[in-house]
């Protein structure tokens, strides 16, 4: 007997370290037979018992008393039956069996939120998002259907933890309104779990929301020490284009098209090869503007630019119709020394945001292949 003991033994032990390598599915029955661990469990949204019967689950808890999934259950069933008084008392026990055991915490949260016991939904939720991320596009929907205001969340449903919290801030940026948004923001990175990838999405999606002089806080909030004089009196950010480039609309974006290479030095310089006619409008930055008078300038000089069309910046409303901002620099062609160009321009009522563009257009003359080279030092945008 003793022998046979030991090989049950065994071959419960192999079949958990097994486990570890290739995760049982929510299909999976092995766990069924008593033959994972807690941790191993199949994560999924909710667990569908096999039998609506509360007496086949009563037997059940009998010859298995000490089983987290199965008080789980008795509590699912008794909720489907319409006594949530009765199943209340089972859920507290699933909990307090399997604290770790996401699928238990998922079926007790869907019951205090039905049942409108939101502490405990809370503290569950926010376990769950703590030890697994398989959940939190679950958790979060439901907050947002069933939950308080989100100020309430904070630190509470959602964990005072990196991953979370980061985790609810990019499905806020799809599903929550501005105010969502700023609240979660402040938490963010108050707390210091923000980077540069999140805070350069959130100005995004306030900037395609037309909140653009709140983006533009923000991101010179974010900046640190780094803003300079941006926002105040500058309207464009990392002027000198000293820093590396950010994935805001508050900050240079730069697309590299083969025959033009770009380096940073002293601000930037774009070297045309002389292998193509290129229309080039690939760099450019998004800056808040209000109902006014603007001047832009530029610090450049060239070198050898060859063609009739050559390097300028123009200026544009970015989000409304075409038309109301248009304005350009002079063209830079040939050898120029170290000099500014400038162009002002009107700002009307209903634009928040212009798009500042350094341009080259095709040129329709024989000598069309563009070579040399232009170098931008720096640019200025204020307001007069």
């Amino acid at each position: 007997m003793k022998l046979v003991a030991t090989c049950i033994l065994l071959i419960t032990v192999a079949f958990s370290i097994t486990l570890d390598f290739a995760k049982p599915t929510p299909e999976s029955r092995i766990c069924d037979f008593g033959l994972c661990r807690s941790d191993q469990l199949p994560t999924k949204a909710s667990y569908n018992p096999k039998t609506t019967s509360i007496r086949e689950m009563t037997l059940a808890l009998k010859r298995d008393p000490a089983n987290a999934l199965i008080w789980a259950q008795c509590g699912e069933i008794l909720d489907n039956h319409g006594d949530e008084t009765r199943a209340d008392a089972y859920f507290r026990k699933a909990v307090e069996l399997g604290p770790n055991v996401t699928p238990v915490l998922m079926d007790a949260v869907n019951h205090d939120l039905v049942v409108n016991q939101m502490e405990e939904a809370f503290r569950n939720g926010s376990r769950i998002l703590s030890l697994t991320p398989d959940f939190d596009s679950v958790l979060f929907g439901l907050y947002d259907a069933l939950g308080p205001e989100v100020s309430a969340l904070l630190g509470t449903a959602i964990p005072t933890e990196r991953r979370a919290a980061n985790s609810w801030m990019r499905w806020l940026l799809n599903h929550g309104s501005e105010t969502e948004l700023l609240d979660s923001w402040n938490w963010v990175a108050r707390n210091k779990f923000a980077d540069d990838d999140l805070a350069g999405k959130l100005t995004w999606q306030l900037w395609m929301r037309g909140s653009t002089r709140e983006a533009a806080g923000i991101w010179a909030d974010w900046m640190g020490a780094d803003r300079g004089d941006y926002l105040n009196p500058e309207l464009i950010a990392n002027r000198h284009f000293a820093k590396d480039f950010q994935n805001s609309p508050f900050d240079w974006k730069l697309e590299q098209v083969p025959s033009v290479q770009a380096t940073r030095n002293d601000g930037i310089e774009f070297v045309f090869s002389g292998t193509e006619n290129v229309s080039f409008a690939h760099l450019s930055q998004f800056p808040p503007v209000a109902p006014g008078r603007y001047r832009f300038s530029a610090v450049v000089e060239s070198n050898g630019i060859t063609t009739k069309q050559c390097p300028k910046f123009h200026i544009y409303n970015a989000q409304e119709p075409a038309g109301r901002v248009d304005a350009a620099t002079p063209e830079v062609c040939g050898t120029t020394p170290r000099h500014t160009i400038a162009a002002a321009f009107t700002v009307p009522p209903g634009v928040n945001t212009v798009a500042v563009r350094l341009e080259r257009q095709r040129s329709d003359r024989i000598d069309n292949r563009i070579e040399g080279s232009f170098k931008v030092h720096e640019v200025s945008l204020r307001r007069q």
